[in-house]
Formats: structure tokens, C-alpha cells, sequence
């Protein structure tokens, strides 16, 4: 074994053992006051309020918005049994959606939830509850109406360490809607609660013949908001993506692309930063402690209108997501410029085919690959709970180009020319 070699096999072991301690949540499943979230503020329980029916076709939605961009992996709220009579939950129906903003401010418009942009079904083995507080409570049953005082006793729900979380984005409101299951829905019904703090908009619940329709209490007209707290990976060290910024989404206030340190990687290792490292080389992740940019090798120049060869190395079997600006415009938004979406990978290495468009640009631009364990896929930007993001400059070069290059012998490894670490070379993912 080679002395880099293990030195990257020490290095990411040490890493993994940091990992353990800085992006660990929590030991306990439950949320306490006090303890961090990734919201405008946690919604804390009113123990004088109100239940909101939510059994399985009754959904009830509240909005937020997301103060750090991160991954929601547990989501917390508060729920009573009318009566006080227990049931068991049977699964938790929770999905997010974009916000549709109240037009107008101030009035009878209210804002509501969109478009749907994450759903997830859990069942009982994937949460916990607790006994929570106690306060004389009124439930709001979806077919009987308000009942005044009916019950004392509210309890906290935790969905936590979600598998497939959904990729929060900082400043932008989020709407979360829940509805449950339960086993004995004749005899028992369980409502959300209400919140002791107000944020934007009341809560909506869905009218399958209305649409959303805002909640208010019932006396009053007071506006109802719900109890929820929304809280996320956290962590200090990621491993970004090193494409130039502006331009490219790489640092963590753009929403650069980034990966909690794991056995997912591309190549030999990886290694970890606490904010992106972007430059014109995309070479900063690999001048940052040690060069782990070694995951992806071009096999084939890229020619406008032929297909190309890149050969991905990986740790495990998982996903790969990748991304070239053809157009050369600082972004990979156009459409095609997914070269790989969420395809399936094994361990070792990948020899992949990929179409180059026939309008792609004769001069620098840059590629971006992801490897994760989710197979639903990844944007450019965003975090994740494993991986790797790994950036290339490169260059694609006309025929012709490539025909004078093999005359001279200038083809090491297909001679797709690209500019990482020292400048102008050959087809080598570093030197």
C-alpha cells in the first residue's frame, strides 16, 4: 500500500470518528426548548388551545421558514386524543410544499400551501411519543365541529435521523402538512395543536370540496397557527464542491452542493471543509488538506455532437448525478446538461457513455458529480446525509482538434483536455 494511500485511509477514518461527535444529533429522539432548530422560531404547544382533527383524509398545513440551509431530518409536533381517550397511531402522513403567498398583505386572502415538493409515509416503528403536559384543551373534531374543554392531556411526536430528508433552502417559506392514521378511528380521534406563537399566515385545512381554508378560533376569530418544530443535520464540516462562485452554486450561502462525511465517496477519499472552496482550476477542494478530486477520469475528448466516456470510481454500490455546462452560461440548469440522473452504480469502476449536444461550447466550463445513496436523485445544490460532490474544468475540443492531437500524441488517456491542479493537460483527474 502506498504511503498516500493510507494516508487517505487514515485521514477519512478520522474524519468518520470527528463525524460521529459533530454531526450526531442528539442522543434523545424527543426536542426540548432550548434545543436548535432550523426555523424562523420552534411553535411551541398552547396548553389552553386547540386540537385540530387530522385523522387520515383531515389535513391540516402550516408554514415556516427555513433560517440554514440543511437537511429537515426530524420534524416534531405536538398532538392530543379527543376525550382523552388513547388510540395507537398507525402511520404519520407528512409532506412539505412550496408557499403560495397571501397576494395582498392584510385582508380576507391568506397564504396556502403549493405545490408539493417532498412526501413520506411513517409508521410507528419509525417515531417515538411522549407524554408531553397537560392544560384544559379544546378539540376541533372535522365532521362534529369545535368542542370546548374536552381533554387535559398533549403529547410530543418525533420523527427523527429521516433516510431521505428533504434539502431546505435559507429565507424561502415551506408549508408542513400532516395527517394520521390511526387503528380505531370510530372510538378515538387525534387532533394537531395549536401553537402559543403566531407566524405569518394562520393554518389552512384541506376542504376536499373548497380547497384550503384558513383556521381561526372558532370565538374569536383569532388566528390559529401549529405546533411544530422543524430541525435538521447538524453539522460544522461538509465535503464541497470547489466550482467557481459566483456562477456555480459551491459556497454554503449559495446553497453549494455538499456531503456529510460516510463511507459513500468517489475514488481513494474524500475530505471535509466547514464552506466551499471554489476558484477558477475548481481546483480549491483539492489544495484544501488533501486532494481527494480523484473519483472521475474522462476516458474520450468531449466532441460536440458524439458521445463521450467517463469512467467513476466508487466506494459502494449507490447513485450517481451528474451535470456539464454545454452552453458555457454558469450553470447547469439548461436542459440536457444532466448527463446522469440518479443512475445506479456498483463498487469500483463505472465506464459510462454520455451524449455531448452538437451547440456545445469550444471553451472552458465546468462538470459537477454527485455519488449518494438516494436513489430519487440530487440537484446541484443542497446537502446531503452522504457522498461526495466532485468538479471538473473542462474543456471539449472539435474533431478536427482531436485528430491533430492523436497525429502528435498528445491523446494520454483520450486526450480530453481540461485545466485541473496545474493548467493545461491531458485526460488525468490529477496529478
Amino acid at each position: 500500500m502506498s504511503y498516500r494511500r493510507a494516508f487517505s485511509i487514515v485521514s477519512l477514518s478520522l474524519m468518520l470518528m470527528l463525524s460521529v461527535l459533530i454531526f450526531a444529533p442528539v442522543a434523545s429522539a424527543d426536542w426540548d426548548i432550548g434545543w436548535p432548530h432550523k426555523m424562523h422560531y420552534p411553535q411551541l404547544p398552547d396548553p389552553n388551545g386547540w386540537d385540530i382533527d387530522v385523522v387520515a383524509a383531515n389535513v391540516v398545513a402550516d408554514d415556516w421558514m427555513c433560517t440554514e440551509s440543511n437537511l429537515v431530518t426530524d420534524i416534531h409536533f405536538w398532538y392530543s386524543w379527543a376525550h382523552d381517550q388513547p388510540g395507537t397511531i398507525a402511520y404519520v402522513h407528512v409532506s412539505i410544499h412550496a408557499d403560495i403567498p397571501d397576494p395582498d398583505g392584510e385582508g380576507p386572502l391568506y397564504s396556502m400551501p403549493g405545490d408539493v415538493l417532498w412526501e413520506r409515509t411513517f409508521f410507528p416503528d419509525q417515531i417515538t411519543t411522549r407524554w408531553y403536559g397537560e392544560g384544559l384543551q379544546s378539540f376541533w373534531d372535522a365532521g362534529g365541529g369545535p368542542i370546548p374543554n374536552d381533554h387535559v392531556t398533549y403529547y410530543q411526536c418525533n420523527i427523527t435521523n429521516i433516510s431521505d430528508p428533504f434539502s431546505q433552502e435559507m429565507g424561502t417559506i415551506y408549508w408542513l402538512a400532516l395527517s394520521i392514521g390511526i387503528n380505531d378511528p370510530v372510538s378515538t380521534h387525534i387532533g394537531w395543536k395549536t401553537s402559543q406563537d403566531h407566524f405569518n399566515d394562520s393554518a389552512v385545512r384541506w376542504n376536499p370540496g373548497v380547497g384550503w381554508e384558513e383556521l381561526r378560533e372558532p370565538s374569536t376569530g383569532a388566528p390559529l397557527d401549529m405546533a411544530f418544530v422543524i430541525t435538521g443535520a447538524y453539522s460544522e464540516l461538509w465535503d464541497f464542491g470547489d466550482a467557481p462562485d459566483p456562477s456555480y452554486p459551491t459556497l454554503m450561502a449559495s446553497n453549494g452542493a455538499r456531503h456529510m462525511p460516510s463511507a459513500f465517496f468517489m475514488g481513494a477519499s474524500m475530505d471535509c471543509e466547514v464552506d466551499g472552496q471554489p476558484n477558477v482550476g475548481a481546483s480549491g477542494d483539492d489544495d484544501s488538506f488533501m486532494d481527494d478530486e480523484d473519483g472521475v477520469v474522462f476516458l474520450t475528448s468531449l466532441v460536440p455532437g458524439q458521445k463521450a466516456t467517463v469512467q467513476v470510481t466508487c466506494s459502494q454500490n449507490g447513485f450517481l448525478d451528474a451535470w456539464i455546462d454545454f452552453n458555457g452560461d454558469g450553470d447547469w440548469n439548461d436542459a440536457g446538461e444532466q448527463i446522469f440522473i440518479a443512475l445506479p452504480v456498483a463498487a469500483g469502476p463505472n465506464v459510462l457513455n454520455f451524449a455531448v449536444p452538437a451547440n456545445t461550447v469550444l471553451d472552458r466550463t465546468y462538470a459537477r458529480f454527485r455519488f449518494h445513496s438516494f436513489p430519487g436523485g440530487l440537484a446541484p445544490t443542497g446537502a446531503w446525509v452522504n457522498g461526495e460532490v466532485e468538479d471538473y474544468p473542462v474543456s471539449p475540443v472539435p474533431q478536427m482538434a482531436t485528430v491533430i492531437m492523436a497525429a502528435v500524441g498528445c491523446l494520454s488517456m483520450g486526450g480530453f483536455w481540461w485545466f485541473k491542479r496545474k493548467g493545461i493537460g491531458t485526460a488525468q483527474a490529477h496529478e
